[in-house]
């Protein structure tokens, strides 16, 4: 029967906070239950609990083992006990009769959400990343020098930070089990400090300087240059408005008011990096284009949304809403000029008969009072409006 041990972090942050110190004096030994718990943060969270308290949460590096032994049992709780106390976090130590395969790292986002405009080339710290993080693997299985392991590791920390995607979270997770099964005790410290580098990237102050790379030094790098030299058309513009108003979990307003959140938000998605590299992409290009979009655009601006509307009718209702969200921004920031296609999608999303438009609008449109009050009184009706 396998064994899992994880790590589990925010012991200041949730029911113990205020006696964890003397908590954590009886804390060894006592049943620990982890629960799958999702939030807006992390859609994969899994919660801590002893007793009736609300200890913390299963770190993310480790969220992968938490997973696979819940859906290896077909569950999502598991119980296990406190096997390791630390300052700030404790080590959970459980049986699971099956561990299920490792998933690959994908989500529901990277399913759903489309861009197709300007991208960014690779960024050049995450081939680095790439290099370093494979060498130190090969280095580790063929039983290297330990201080040509140790430069390798000082450099991959070094730029750790950098790259908020599900690979490298993946990767920092297998290459401190391979440092931890060393012999060597400078190789287990190694491990001891990529276990602390973990638990440190979704700390405020990591998120802080993450969400300022993205947001300011990004956009000026030699990897965002030729993306910026696109040719800037209404067209083009549109779908790209049409990505960033589709994001979840109000990424788009938090990269435009409050850049720490949308880091820590994009680091909780555990994206695969192609679609990290989109969705900053996107978001760049948009800001650096802002001043491009003009009334003399509109027209062109129509065409693009006429094709992406038959595109958009013939998905799912789920799909068709969320692009309908977006839609219903778009259209209020160009003063309703494109209410015949928001109205069309409306009546067939209705047809659909899984969503009702008024959900839409208190969803979308919270801003218009007017055409939000027009569905409620049923003045806009199957998508038209009633003369």
């Amino acid at each position: 029967m396998p064994t899992i041990r994880l790590h589990i972090n925010g012991l200041t942050h949730h029911d113990i906070a205020a006696r964890r110190e003397a908590w954590l004096q009886t804390a060894m030994g006592r049943r620990m239950v982890l629960r799958a718990a999702p939030c807006r943060e992390d859609e994969r969270a899994v919660a801590a609990h002893v007793g009736a308290d609300l200890v913390g949460y299963v770190a993310r590096t480790d969220l992968d083992t938490a997973w696979a032994a819940m859906r290896g049992m077909g569950v999502k709780v598991v119980r296990g006990e406190v096997v390791q106390t630390q300052d700030y976090c404790v080590v959970f130590e459980g049986f699971v009769e099956q561990m299920a395969e490792e998933a690959a790292v994908t989500s529901a986002l990277a399913e759903v959400w489309h861009y197709t405009g300007p991208l960014m080339a690779e960024l050049e710290v995450w081939q680095r990343l790439d290099y370093l993080s494979e060498e130190l693997e090969f280095l580790l299985s063929d039983e290297a020098e330990t201080d040509e392991v140790i430069a390798l590791f000082e450099a991959l920390c070094a730029l750790a930070s950098y790259d908020v995607s599900g690979e490298m979270m993946a990767r920092r997770r297998r290459l401190r089990d391979l440092l931890a099964a060393s012999d060597d005790e400078r190789l287990q410290e190694a491990a001891e400090r990529m276990e602390e580098l973990s638990r440190r990237m979704g700390g405020d102050h990591v998120m802080a300087q993450i969400g300022a790379w993205m947001k300011h030094e990004l956009p000026q790098s030699k990897e965002a240059s030729g993306m910026m030299k696109t040719v800037v058309i209404p067209a083009l513009r549109t779908e790209a408005l049409l990505a960033a108003a589709s994001l979840p979990d109000g990424l788009l307003v938090e990269w435009q008011s409050d850049e720490v959140q949308f880091a820590r938000l994009l680091y909780g998605m555990r994206l695969p990096r192609e679609v990290v590299r989109r969705v900053l992409s996107c978001l760049i290009w948009l800001d650096a284009t802002a001043s491009a979009t003009n009334v003399e655009g509109i027209a062109e601006m129509r065409v693009a949304l006429e094709a992406w509307a038959e595109a958009v009718s013939k998905m799912s209702a789920e799909v068709l809403e969320r692009n309908l969200l977006a839609l219903c921004r778009l259209n209020l920031q160009h003063n309703h000029a494109f209410d015949d296609i928001e109205l069309r999608l409306f009546g067939l999303l209705e047809q659909k008969g899984e969503w009702h438009p008024t959900t839409i609008y208190e969803a979308g449109s919270t801003h218009d009072d007017r055409r939000h009050q027009m569905f409620v009184e049923g003045t806009i009706e199957s998508g038209k409006l009633l003369e």
